[in-house]
């Protein structure tokens, strides 16, 4: 079993064509969810993406695993991650991301690989190429494990 987290910050989840969206505005998300679980009641602990980010990693609201604001923060580093979890238990584990991020958000992961804003269009040229129906080199059972080597490890 693979699993992707996928976190986008800023996305309107009701302009998706996967959640009744009436104009086809994500093909390759829809495509995705069909093959995965999705989760339609989410709620974030904190409306700030670094602190969010870490509840969703750690499992604890903002004031247990301390960050609260995008800079000086007290990371509470003695919690356990979902990545130090998960690699415990055989995963690989690698983020690619856009950003600057936290101690607490890097613990974990094996490949921690935040691209700048610069390499953003080739992230999305990547995903395209992974999602295309006509590529003819990716089928459903392989396509997490595409991802994984064609952005992480090159």
């Amino acid at each position: 079993m693979n699993i992707i987290l996928i976190i986008v910050d800023s996305l309107r989840p009701d302009h998706l064509s996967i959640n009744g969206y009436s104009r086809e505005t994500s093909p390759n998300i829809d495509q995705f969810c069909q093959e995965s679980t999705s989760f339609l009641n989410d709620y974030c602990t904190l409306t700030r993406t670094y602190p969010s980010i870490a509840s969703i990693l750690t499992g604890m609201y903002p004031h247990i695993h301390g960050i609260r604001m995008i800079a000086n923060n007290k990371d509470n580093l003695s919690l356990s991650t979902l990545p130090e979890i998960l690699g415990s238990h055989g995963y690989k584990t690698a983020f690619i991301g856009v950003g600057d991020y936290t101690s607490m958000i890097r613990k974990g992961f094996q490949e921690f690989n935040p691209k700048s804003w610069r390499l953003k269009n080739r992230l999305k040229r990547e995903m395209y190429k992974i999602f295309h129906p006509k590529n003819p080199n990716i089928n459903n059972k392989n396509k997490a494990n595409a991802i994984m080597r064609r952005l992480v490890f090159r």
